[in-house]
This record gives C-alpha cells, structure tokens and sequence, in this order.
C-alpha cells in the first residue's frame, strides 16, 4: 500500500481538539475534581452526573499531562481517579532516552494519546513523537489530546500496524478501550458469553518498515524508542518492522499479556528470540508498579511490560 494512504490517515491535532470541544460534558469538572478529593468510586456510579451526547472531559493525568477523555470508557476515565496509575511506566519510558539529544517516540497503539504525550513533553525541543492508534475515536482522543497540552512535536495516525499492508478487522469494547484487540479469540474469553459488548470494524493497516522508512523523525533520530501495547498482536508488529529494527535498532518497551499471546499462539520465547535474529537485546521485565522482576519472568506473573536495549 502507497505510502500516501498513511498521509491520509494523519489526524490534525487541534482540528480533532475542535470538533471535540461541542461535546464536552458540563460535568466535566467533576472527575477531577473527585479525585484531587481523594474521593475513591465505582465509575458506573458517575454515569448518572454525565450525559452520553458529551462524554468528552478534561483531565490531568502523571506528569501534569492534559488529556481529553471519554467518560463512559473505563481506561479513560481511571486516569481522572487514580492520575498516577501511569507513572511507574512513563518514568520507565523516560529512562530509555536518557543521554539521547535527538530522541524519537514511536507510540504503537496509542489509546487516547496519555503516554504520547507525556513523552512528547519531556522529549520538548529535542524529539518527535509518532503515535498510531487503530480505533478512530480513540486516535481523534490522542490528536486531541496532543492539541490539549499545545504540543507541535506530535503526528498521530488513525491505523493498525501489523505484518501485512492494507486493511484489518479491529475487535473493540466501547467501554473498554484498553481492551480492543484484532484477536477475537482473547475478546470472547475476556467477556465470556456477552458477545454483545464487543464490536467490529475494518481499519487501514500499515507495516512499520513502509510508514516509517521515509520519515525526517526517524533518519535524524539519535535514539528511537518503540512502545508496543496491541493486546497480543505484538509479534505481527515487530514482524513488520523487521528491517526498521535491523538498520536502525530501536530500544523497545512492550506489553506481555500470557492469555493474549496465548491466543495469538506465541510465546515470550518464541518472541524474544525472534527480536533477536534481528538486533541483539538485553531484556528486563517490569510489573505494573514499575518493580523489575527476573527474565524470563516467572509463570505465575501477568500482564509485565518488556524493556528491550539494544547491544551494540
């Protein structure tokens, strides 16, 4: 697929921040402002306060990072309950660019844009960041949020990354965006029998060695770090980006989910010895609160996110 095609997935940051603003709900202030209370609550319970003709609101998450979220979309909406949930992560992020004066982020599935751009403001006057998000809500919520905290550093494209070039069926639970997945099989154990939570749809889909080849953020970069979170989807991703890892050996930062790459049929293994063939790496497993633990990681520990420094 002509590289072209990618251009036009690019979403417009305060073009996507302006169309959101229409609908921004009057109680916008309320989320935050529950949680600079230290009031702790089940979100179903704020549902009532809130209307769904403006879900959207304002929030500040770790690092004082603005964000447009969703407020009937569970991911989102923690943020504005629990800000720092994200910032053992981010610090982790962070320190892969430590000693870099030319930093790129490249941001694989985005969500609504929070870490992007947190590290876009970090890496400030230095760095680019370039975030793709398959879902189309959540991909005009990252512009939007990249618009909210005034950042000119950050590109975001509305489009899957996989091994193959085209378009891809997206498996999505509206109220559960940390959840959409193109493995249906993860979906359907996730949810159980209500299939109705989860909804389809076809989205352009890009290989990472086509969308990146040409970009002046990558060829005038002193560091590259990859950030990879595609609920089990992630070795079609590295498989993609195959000569994008070798000619320029990116530090790499991904989730590992067992019951997600289970469904994919793979393995951390099978995994890392594949991202091996291609650049050599040191790898250190983390758990949610930032704690390293041994690798590979002990069987009874999941989800974890993968740091990968390359050796050189």
């Amino acid at each position: 697929m002509p590289l072209q095609k990618l251009q036009e997935a690019l979403l417009d940051n305060q073009e996507q921040l302006s169309a959101l603003e229409l609908k921004f709900t009057l109680g916008q202030f309320l989320l935050p402002l529950l949680s600079r209370k230290g009031i702790r609550t089940n979100s179903t319970k704020l549902f009532k306060f809130l209307s769904r003709n403006k879900p959207y609101f304002r929030g500040r998450t770790w690092g004082d990072t603005r964000y447009v979220g969703n407020a009937f979309d569970h991911t989102s909406l923690s943020l504005s309950l629990w800000p720092d949930v994200q910032g053992a992560n981010l610090l982790l992020l962070r320190q892969l660019f430590h000693g870099s004066s030319r930093p790129c982020y490249i941001d694989v599935g985005a969500n609504g844009g929070m870490y992007a751009a947190n590290i876009a403001k970090f890496i400030s006057g230095k760095g680019q960041v370039v975030g793709f998000e398959a879902n189309p809500q959540l991909a005009q919520l990252a512009a939007a949020t990249a618009a909210l905290n005034n950042l000119d550093n950050v590109r975001i494209f509305s489009a899957a990354v996989s091994d193959t070039a085209g378009t891809i069926q997206l498996n999505i639970v509206p109220e559960q965006s940390g959840s959409s997945s193109v493995l249906s099989d993860h979906l359907a154990k996730e949810f159980g029998s209500d299939k109705s939570k989860i909804k389809t749809l076809n989205v352009p889909c890009f290989k990472l060695d086509d969308a990146l080849s040409d970009m002046p953020a990558i060829s005038g970069a002193d560091r590259i770090v990859l950030k990879v979170d595609v609920e089990g989807h992630e070795k079609s991703v590295f498989t993609g980006a195959a000569e994008f890892i070798r000619r320029f050996k990116p530090y790499l930062f991904f989730e590992w989910n067992r019951a997600c790459v289970a469904s994919a049929g793979d393995s951390l293994e099978s995994l890392t010895n594949y991202l091996n063939s291609l650049c050599r790496y040191d790898f250190t497993a983390y758990k949610d609160a930032g704690d390293q633990t041994t690798f590979p990681p002990p069987a009874d520990i999941s989800p974890l996110n993968i740091a990968a420094r390359p050796i050189r």
